[in-house]
């Protein structure tokens, strides 16, 4: 990073997630919350 340009203005984030849209082709938008997105069992 330090290679990176200065003028860019970088800096770093933290995200706050508080929900997920999944869309799938053939059951159309579900909303969930990041505890469910991250609990799923494969």
């Amino acid at each position: 990073m330090e290679s990176w340009p200065k003028d860019h203005n970088w800096f770093f984030a933290k995200f706050n997630i508080t929900n997920i849209w999944v869309l799938d082709y053939f059951g159309g938008l579900k909303i969930v919350t990041p505890e469910e997105y991250y609990n799923v069992k494969p």
